[in-house]
């Protein structure tokens, strides 16, 4: 049997979903390695039904620390994508416009 490390992830939520769950960030752990869909079924464990299906509506960037650029996530394209110990996901209200 592999053994894994911890694998912390933190979530940072930005704009509406801030204002909605009245959190600023969480800090998830698994026992191994993680996908994004996992982190978000997760996430829907913790947020009351609205302000989730208000998250899923919003832009997903994926960074190696909360202090680093990240990338933007598509949905569900990368729902598969691996999260390594470490990584944060912030949750961005789109921008809009002119």
């Amino acid at each position: 049997m592999i053994e894994h490390s911890p694998v912390r992830i933190t979530i940072r939520y930005l704009g509406v979903v801030r204002l909605m769950s009245g959190r600023k960030e969480d800090v998830l752990q698994f026992c191994q390695p993680v996908t994004v869909e996992e982190v978000l079924a997760r996430i829907k464990e913790l947020l009351p039904d609205q302000t989730y299906l208000e998250l899923v509506r919003q832009t997903l960037v994926l960074s190696p620390l909360p202090t680093e650029p990240g990338i933007v996530l598509s949905m569900p394209k990368d729902a598969g994508k691996i999260m390594k110990d470490g990584d944060c996901l912030t949750v961005v209200t789109p921008v809009t416009g002119g």
